[in-house]
């Protein structure tokens, strides 16, 4: 798990567009093998070492359009 503070918005309308009206998606599970553990460390998902990442090469977003806060 990522360590994040909690959002707090900072008018009504904030509350009602992004915690009222918001659909969240489920998370996300990474796997790893040899050795089987559930999780992939940050600094291994920074440098690009995905080689024990289970189902690597899957498509995550199937269904939804690219994003502008796209990973770099």
């Amino acid at each position: 798990m990522v360590p994040q503070t909690r959002y707090k918005p900072r008018t009504s309308s904030d509350r009602r567009r992004y915690v009222d009206e918001v659909n969240l998606e489920p998370s996300i599970d990474f796997y790893v093998q040899k050795p089987d553990e559930e999780g992939i460390y940050l600094r291994d998902a920074l440098h690009g070492r995905f080689a024990r990442l289970v189902a690597r090469d899957e498509p995550i977003f199937r269904e939804r359009p690219p994003s502008r806060f796209a990973l770099m």
